[in-house]
This record gives C-alpha cells, sequence and structure tokens, in this order.
C-alpha cells in the first residue's frame, strides 16, 4: 500500500495521472496529512535531482546577523541572594548539647573536689533524736589512680574515635557513657 501511495504520488508530479486517476487518488485516500507529506517529500527529492534550489541571496547571512543585532536584549533581574536560614531543629539540638556539656562539667568539677571526711559532715549536722544504729560505712565515691586515670582517658579516646564513625543522629553524639571499674 505505502509503495503504490508512494508510485501514484511520483506520477502524479511527473503530471502522468489522468483526471479519473487523480480524482479516485484524492477520494480513496483516507489519511489526507499523510497523502500531503509523501507529495512534500517526493517533491523536494525531484527538485532537488533536477537542482532547483531555492535562490539564496547572498547578504542573508548579513541580514540575519544584523537583524539580531538590532533586537533589544532582555536582562532578567539579578537573583536575590539566597538567606541562610538556619533550621529550628539545629538550635533545638545546639542546646541539648549544651546542656549536656553543662551536666559533664558540672560532674567533672564535683569528681575531682576532695570529699570532706565523715566526722565533718556529721559534726555539722546539729543532733536531734539520736538511736545507736549499727552500719557499715562505705564510701561511693573514689579517685582513680594514675594508671586507672590514663586507662581511663585511652577508652574514652577510643570510645570517640569510634562514635563519629558510626553517624549517629540525634541526641546521642553529644553524649559519652562509659562504664569503669578500678578493679579490672
Amino acid at each position: 500500500m505505502a509503495n503504490d501511495l508512494r508510485e501514484t504520488v511520483s506520477a502524479l508530479l511527473d503530471e502522468e495521472l489522468s483526471v479519473a486517476e487523480l480524482q479516485a487518488l484524492y477520494e480513496g485516500t483516507p489519511d489526507r496529512a499523510r497523502l500531503a507529506n509523501e507529495q512534500r517529500r517526493l517533491a523536494a527529492v525531484g527538485a532537488a535531482m533536477r537542482n532547483e534550489w531555492p535562490v539564496v541571496h547572498a547578504d542573508l547571512l548579513t541580514r540575519v546577523s544584523t537583524a539580531i543585532d538590532e533586537e533589544p536584549t532582555v536582562l532578567a533581574p539579578r537573583a536575590l541572594p539566597r538567606r541562610r536560614s538556619t533550621p529550628r531543629w539545629t538550635w533545638a539540638s545546639l542546646a541539648a548539647a549544651a546542656s549536656v556539656a553543662a551536666i559533664a562539667f558540672v560532674q567533672w568539677r564535683g569528681a575531682d573536689a576532695p570529699l570532706p571526711a565523715a566526722g565533718q559532715l556529721v559534726a555539722s549536722v546539729p543532733i536531734q533524736d539520736t538511736r545507736p544504729v549499727a552500719a557499715s560505712v562505705t564510701s561511693r565515691a573514689s579517685v582513680p589512680s594514675a594508671a586507672e586515670r590514663d586507662r581511663l582517658d585511652s577508652l574514652l579516646l577510643r570510645h570517640n574515635e569510634l562514635a563519629g564513625a558510626q553517624h549517629m543522629k540525634g541526641l546521642l553524639p553529644y553524649t559519652s557513657v562509659v562504664s569503669f571499674t578500678p578493679n579490672d
């Protein structure tokens, strides 16, 4: 069917169709757009074979360049600088980090302060109702020795090196929870 259409359109362009064949072509083709495209394509092929190109004036390039140069240049308004906004969650994270740092500082300062003797604490409290009680006194706070402090420092160093590599989110990166037993 496609070859028949091409041959018929080619015969039309070569003026080899009779009036009856021409009328049958236009009435028998349901796709008029396809027929028109085929006719234009074959007409261009024929013009190229006969060397019948349209005449192009020599000053066409000059006229086009001049017309482009004469067009007004449309300048877009300069983009406003982006305002760098800090998300609210950043401030919340910083506040939480500051709180954890303050608690750690207070705890650290309290751990370094020497504890008063038990006798001083008892002497500072006024005597009200005294009853004898049998109890053993154990000290919950102890100052680690130099070797224990070095061991604790190396443990903290290793823990902090690993904590940053795990890309933890939330409040956890700002805290360091470490357990230490001096007898180990």
